[in-house]
């Protein structure tokens, strides 16, 4: 079986210039926990998550603590921002992964499905030369197991 087998073939992508907010969206709409990042030219740069967005969150949440004031006695206290948190207005491309894991179109399945379980990632994408055709999901290879197909062993 090859990652053409399996692979979905509507993949949604984030250009690298989206804002935070607007990625949020996509993969909220989108019903996924992650997508390829794509530059101006349509190519794959990274990968934008919904970890991405936890890790940046607490990220941001945590450099608005390191905001002190000094009191007359020598205390120090944290100061609320009068601001509301410009974390949405961020561009996916600050805090996207900006590692790219892919298969070949014709690669086995097996291969990556190790370089998920090696990397601890849950999609790679599919390429056809540098051309992004498709996204191969953990669940998709799980699916695949479970209704029975052959899955080719090395």
């Amino acid at each position: 079986m090859r990652a053409r087998d399996l692979m979905a073939v509507d993949v949604i992508v984030i250009p690298a210039t989206a804002t935070v907010t607007e990625a949020a969206e996509i993969l909220r709409r989108s019903r996924v926990s992650g997508a390829p990042v794509i530059d101006r030219e349509g190519i794959p740069v990274g990968v934008f998550s919904t970890t991405d967005l936890a890790f940046g969150w607490g990220q941001e949440e945590s450099e608005h603590q390191r905001v002190f004031y000094r009191m007359p006695a020598g205390q120090f206290l944290p100061v609320a921002s009068d601001s509301p948190s410009t974390f949405g207005e961020h561009t996916v491309e600050e805090l996207m992964t900006p590692l790219l894991f892919a298969v070949q179109l014709d690669d086995p399945v097996q291969e990556a499905a190790l370089l998920m379980t090696g990397e601890q990632i849950h999609r790679v994408i599919v390429l056809e030369g540098t051309r992004l055709v498709g996204i191969l999901s953990a669940s998709d290879i799980v699916a695949a197991v479970g209704r029975g197909e052959f899955v080719e062993a090395h």
